[in-house]
């Protein structure tokens, strides 16, 4: 079982690295088999595949993800909040979002990520 601190701080340091765009970073905090769902795309198996979304898939060109609660349970976490910034084309977004993850080893193993549009 993870400390709960320590799962706060490796989702916060998950959001923080995909604000930033710190790629590096953000592949240091999955494990070689982690597995990664977001809604619309399909499913990632590998911390290869899914730094290949991040670097050339992702539709997103820049935002922030504000935390509004993280949930922790031995080795699991769900995290809720509110994306905005901007995609590819220019477009403004503005989403609510909820993450799902589970730890294996220190490191995310998977991370299911759902969304949904504010008003």
């Amino acid at each position: 079982m993870l400390d709960q601190k320590f799962i706060s701080g490796i989702v916060e340091a998950l959001l923080t690295a995909i604000d930033n765009q710190d790629w590096d970073s953000l592949a240091k905090l999955f494990s070689d088999d982690a597995v990664y769902e977001v809604t619309g795309f399909p499913l990632y198996k590998g911390r290869k595949a899914i730094m290949t979304y991040y670097e050339k898939i992702r539709p997103i060109q820049s935002g922030v993800h504000t935390i509004e609660s993280i949930y922790t349970n031995d080795n699991a976490a769900v995290c809720c909040g509110n994306f905005t910034g901007l995609k590819n084309n220019g477009e403004r977004i503005d989403l609510r979002f909820a993450d799902e993850l589970e730890f294996e080893n220190f490191k995310i193993r998977n991370r299911r990520v759902y969304f949904c549009q504010s008003d």
